[in-house]
């Protein structure tokens, strides 16, 4: 959070559209699942309410963000910087729920009977 609140604190960054939306993507992706590893813990099964509350923070900390560029000069609030945040947060979500959803618990072997 220090680093996009750093960023943001820019003004007149270099670059392009595309540069600042991949930025976005990256960033939120990244802080979505540190909120939901925080949230959910050693949990091994997929905790829907963690990914809910962590997507939810995340647009928290977006629309503060872009409150936060609003005092900052040649910089300018937007709501589809919140928009790409939000999709950031439910691509990682939905990466680590595919990812949780292949595992299967181990099934207990009787290596003994094979021998």
């Amino acid at each position: 959070m220090a680093a996009i609140f750093w960023q943001s604190s820019k003004s007149g960054i270099p670059g392009n559209e595309f540069t600042a939306v991949i930025g976005h993507l990256v960033e939120y992706s990244v802080l979505a699942y540190l909120y939901y590893k925080t949230i959910a813990g050693s949990s091994r099964e997929f905790q829907l309410w963690a990914a809910l509350l962590a997507i939810l923070l995340v647009v928290t900390y977006g629309v503060s963000d872009e409150w936060h560029q609003s005092w900052v000069p040649t910089r300018h609030p937007d709501i589809w910087d919140v928009a790409t945040d939000m999709v950031g947060a439910l691509a990682m979500m939905s990466f680590v729920w595919n990812r949780r959803r292949g595992e299967r618990p181990c099934a207990p072997t009787n290596r003994s009977r094979e021998l």
